[in-house]
């Protein structure tokens, strides 16, 4: 396939080029795994003949180098440090024993690079939070590699995620938990053993993100790194509080920002704080801010087709996946915001949705498929969201997002 960098240039809208640099970038890594672009094909619905055919157009594009001349040369950081109101590219690299690591991990990080596997990490524009993000239990490979939307946005908007691969074992002993000391040990290594360490914002200024057991598992890791004050963030997506036995006590005893999203579906029972069971949403001391999809499920997180798990049950709405994004990132920018960007805590409100982006001409540029679920949530007949929050000691809100 022939290179034509004036095809991807000619657009006037920087936000255009952006979504076919997107677009290429997602078919490039594709391209780059042959061994998975078939199993992948096929969960998308092609047959043997279409996806033939798909695959020789992956192929084509393996080679083709998605410029961004113009808007910043090769090898050159832009002015600004990302965050969620100026995001960038993001990349991935994984590693595993080998670096010292108990098990496999995947950490996703800032970067302007055109290919996101093993990109170049964007450097020299101010220091990352950290984000540990912890995946639920699902019976099939590499789940935990599944996990995409949220730390791929994240890292667009200056943070660095490391995510580990669990055995998703029950969560409900704590720190005795065999996963406990591959999450702990994972924070460890990319603090002080990870190649873009001195990248890194100090220890205060960490983040746990968990979906299903995973905030459980999240829960108890936080509460340990609370007891080192090395965390300011926990969110839940689905987390089974009410699945928790009597003892030991849930690990909820926290003092700083949290996060609670669940869906109203039947399959996400577990996960539902309303009613009686909002009392657990008091059982924090800091910020507490709970989200609910009406009729999500438990699964929703991801794209149909995308996980053998959780099949039979879909809700209605196709945007709990980037709205739980949107939500988790603008949350974690308001508490924990990147080293140069620390009037995010005003400029994101405490409804934690954004104002409109206001981007210079390369800023644009990057800009492609951020925060669509907002975006989108005005218009979608399907979807509700209900947002509310308690700041102590006093205020509350709430907002209603889309057809309520």
């Amino acid at each position: 396939m022939d290179e034509n960098p004036e095809a991807l240039r000619g657009a006037d809208d920087a936000r255009a080029q952006a979504d076919v640099l997107e677009l290429l970038r997602l078919a490039r890594g594709l391209a780059r795994r042959p061994d998975r672009a078939g199993a992948v094909l096929q969960e998308l619905g092609f047959e043997s003949d279409g996806r033939a055919g798909m695959e020789r157009i992956l192929g084509a594009l393996r080679d083709v180098r998605a410029p961004v001349t113009g808007v910043v040369h090769p090898g050159e950081s832009p002015q600004w440090q990302p965050s969620v109101l100026a995001p960038v590219f993001y990349g991935h690299a994984d590693h595993g024993t080998a670096d010292g690591l108990p098990g496999p991990v995947r950490v996703f990080y800032p970067s302007v690079d055109g290919s996101p596997q093993d990109a170049q990490m964007l450097t020299g524009v101010g220091r990352y939070p950290v984000v540990l993000f912890l995946h639920g239990q699902c019976a099939e490979p590499e789940h935990y590699l599944k996990w995409d939307l949220v730390p791929m946005q994240l890292a667009r908007s200056g943070y660095v995620v490391i995510v580990p691969k669990l055995s998703s074992t029950p969560p409900f002993g704590g720190g005795a938990d065999a996963d406990f000391d591959v999450a702990t040990s994972a924070l460890t290594w990319l603090r002080t053993q990870w190649e873009h360490r001195a990248e890194l914002m100090p220890r205060p200024m960490t983040g746990v993100v968990g979906h299903s057991w995973g905030a459980l598992l999240g829960g108890a890791v936080a509460e340990h790194l609370q007891a080192q004050g090395s965390i300011s963030a926990f969110a839940s997506l689905s987390g089974g509080w009410m699945e928790w036995p009597p003892n030991p006590p849930r690990p909820l005893d926290l003092d700083f920002a949290t996060l609670f999203a669940w869906g109203t579906g039947q399959s996400d029972l577990f996960a539902q704080l309303s009613g009686p069971a909002a009392a657990i949403l008091a059982q924090p001391r800091g910020a507490v801010h709970h989200v609910a999809f009406r009729d999500g499920e438990h699964f929703d997180y991801f794209r149909e087709g995308s996980t053998t798990c959780g099949r039979a049950f879909r809700g209605p709405c196709s945007l709990m996946r980037p709205l739980a994004a949107d939500f988790v990132t603008t949350f974690l920018s308001h508490y924990m915001p990147p080293q140069r960007w620390s009037a995010l805590a005003t400029l994101i409100p405490h409804s934690l949705v954004p104002p409109p982006l206001d981007l210079t001409p390369q800023q644009e540029f990057f800009a492609g498929g951020h925060l669509t679920g907002f975006a989108a949530i005005p218009t979608a007949r399907t979807c509700s969201v209900t947002h509310g929050w308690h700041l102590p000691p006093f205020l509350r809100g709430s907002i209603v997002l889309g057809a309520g």
